[in-house]
């Protein structure tokens, strides 16, 4: 932390506005300097350009935070684990939730579906992937969509302003609907017994259940902004 604050001390002391890049500042620091460095990075950014490299999802949301407080436009990028520089598609832990499912029933439907043409072996490869991050984007609609970011992960605040009231709203059947789709898409990420194994839905099935989870979060979405 001292070794931080001198060098920002210094490189705003020097009056130049170069861009600052930081590779994963938080690597050794507790959860509370970590929201501190996320909050200083945010406001360095009010000057100057600020590229952060990091694999903590909590630190991403801590910079989202801060920066909207200041009204900075932020931008996200995956990089590749494999291939050195590449940028990837975002995880569907950072996605919005009907830009996830959209990109889940274009790109990675489409794969699975010529992924089935070539076989067993090929197809439950693909389609093991896909059906988790259908239940990641379950997750995700929980806490994004049904408790309107009312609580989020990595985030310890309770956001109730604005947003409380469209927790009275949640029915019954949202919330089967929620527990049918995770029930089923958490079977798959489980091991499977080898006497009575699960098997993994065809891809007519998986776009069915796509279609009924995109109409699921326009429908929630489109709620809470009355």
């Amino acid at each position: 932390i001292i070794s931080l604050a001198a060098f920002l001390a210094d490189t705003e002391g020097r009056g130049t506005k170069t861009p600052f890049v930081f590779d994963d500042p938080i690597s050794s620091l507790d959860h509370v300097y970590e929201e501190t460095t996320a909050s200083r990075l945010a406001e360095l950014s009010q000057t100057r350009q600020v590229i952060v490299f990091t694999h903590r999802l909590s630190l991403v949301g801590y910079l989202k935070k801060y920066a909207d407080k200041r009204k900075i436009k932020t931008e996200l990028r995956c990089l590749s684990r494999y291939t050195t520089g590449k940028i990837t598609e975002l995880p569907i832990d950072l996605k919005r939730t009907d830009s996830a499912v959209n990109f889940l029933a274009n790109e990675r439907l489409t794969a699975a579906k010529n992924a089935f043409a070539q076989g067993d072996a090929a197809y439950e490869n693909e389609a093991k992937g896909l059906c988790g991050d259908i239940r990641t984007l379950i997750e995700r609609i929980v806490e994004m969509d049904l408790l309107n970011e009312v609580v989020r992960r990595f985030s310890p605040e309770v956001n109730t302003k604005g947003k409380i009231h469209s927790l009275a709203k949640i029915t019954v059947g949202e919330c089967i609907f929620v527990d049918d789709y995770m029930t089923k898409y958490s079977s798959y990420e489980h091991s499977q017994p080898e006497e009575a194994p699960v098997a993994l839905p065809r891809p007519e099935e998986i776009e069915t259940d796509l279609k009924a989870i995109s109409n699921f979060i326009e429908n929630i979405q489109k709620r809470n902004k009355k």
